[in-house]
């Protein structure tokens, strides 16, 4: 596959990694500003995820790098896109909603990067991206419980208050 004709899978893996940093830096913000009840149980889930996607963007850019290109071209900013993201407070609801929201648009990146692998034949590239979205569709599923437990907790508050008061 290393040849003339990699480009597209080179250009496919840097926007990859470009969504993986923003990820990376959602997941490390949210768990730095984790506040709340559960504060230090969501911010250990979200330190892991932080450190699985800071290890696969290394695999990313070796990827890049066996391809001959490399990981973070001239024009980063093309790749990154607009601003990586803002920095979040300590909703936990609204921190982890744009988590899944991350991991959803990685989800779908790491698709369409397969599919350019797979149509140029380079089956290591597509292996390492299909496994990856399994990671990212394991990972949404976490905070989707995460989330969820929080929204259980929260009815059960209110229907305790709404019980005191009557």
């Amino acid at each position: 596959m290393v040849g003339d004709d990699h480009n597209a899978v080179i250009e496919s893996l840097q926007y990859v990694l470009g969504n993986m940093k923003r990820l990376g830096l959602l997941l490390r913000c949210a768990s730095w500003n984790m506040t709340g009840p559960d504060g230090d149980v969501i911010e250990m889930r979200l330190h892991e995820q932080f450190r699985e996607v800071d290890a696969a963007m290394d695999a990313i850019a070796q990827r890049i790098r066996i391809l001959n290109g490399r990981p973070i071209p001239d024009d980063a900013d093309a790749v990154v896109g607009p601003r990586p993201i803002d920095v979040i407070g300590p909703d936990v609801r609204s921190a982890l909603s744009r988590i899944m929201e991350g991991h959803a648009r990685m989800i779908d990146c790491l698709k369409a990067s397969t599919d350019v692998a797979e149509a140029m034949d380079d089956r290591p590239t597509a292996a390492i991206l299909v496994q990856r979205i399994a990671t990212h569709q394991q990972q949404a599923w976490v905070v989707d419980r995460l989330l969820a437990g929080i929204m259980s907790c929260d009815a059960a508050r209110n229907g305790q208050r709404r019980g005191n008061i009557q």
